[in-house]
């Protein structure tokens, strides 16, 4: 398996003689993907086109990725990854509002210029990897670390008095999570505002119906 971001950076293979360093960052590679990913469709990129957005030769992608199947899956796990990190640093923001927060975390967790067409191309990468158990589960982790990381900012906001005292912060948390992937459909289908304006007034509105008067 190539190197996961925020894992460290040793290299893949490795040979009797010293590596040379490394020009490009797996990190930028793996961006190169999901531009060529959002751009072209998992089914038509080619390690070709990551290796245009990148710079690097495709034979030096192969050597560090191994296969071009490998450089979808790991830049569809890194974006598994994006997720639950966006909850990460809210933990230590104790004296915000937690709603606030969360409200940060769910709409900071789609990319700013995203088009309807990118969109529906990464939606497709991930059906894609769906049917291979190993990559599901792991993708499944991620969804339940951040599925934690809402319940537990909306258990903060009943403690401070922003929601209602009894409600039920597991099944929000779950209608939450449902309401930011279902926007990434049906804003691809209405295609207005940008996605992140779209996905926070949904957030908002869903919200509204649990705030304390």
């Amino acid at each position: 398996m190539p190197t996961i971001i925020g894992q460290g950076n040793a290299p893949l293979h490795h040979s009797m003689t010293m590596a040379r360093p490394r020009t490009v960052s797996d990190q930028s590679i793996l961006e190169a993907v999901g531009r060529a990913v959002a751009r072209l469709g998992p089914a038509a990129v080619g390690v070709r086109d990551v290796a245009a957005e990148s710079g690097l030769a495709a034979s030096t992608l192969m050597q560090r990725f191994g296969s071009r199947h490998q450089l979808l899956r790991s830049f569809a796990e890194v974006r598994a990854r994006r997720g639950s990190d966006a909850f990460e640093g809210s933990k230590a923001e104790n004296g915000s509002d937690p709603l606030e927060t969360l409200e940060k975390a769910l709409v900071g967790a789609i990319a700013p210029d995203v088009t309807p067409e990118a969109a529906a191309h990464l939606l497709a990468l991930d059906q894609l990897l769906l049917s291979e158990p190993d990559f599901r589960e792991h993708a499944a982790q991620q969804a339940r670390q951040v599925r934690r990381g809402i319940r537990r900012l909306l258990k903060k906001a009943v403690k401070k008095k922003l929601l209602r005292p009894k409600t039920d912060t597991r099944a929000l948390a779950r209608t939450l999570q449902l309401t930011l992937h279902g926007c990434v459909a049906s804003w691809s289908l209405y295609r207005r505002r940008s996605l992140q304006a779209w996905v926070r007034r949904e957030v908002r509105a869903t919200l509204a119906v649990h705030r304390r008067r």
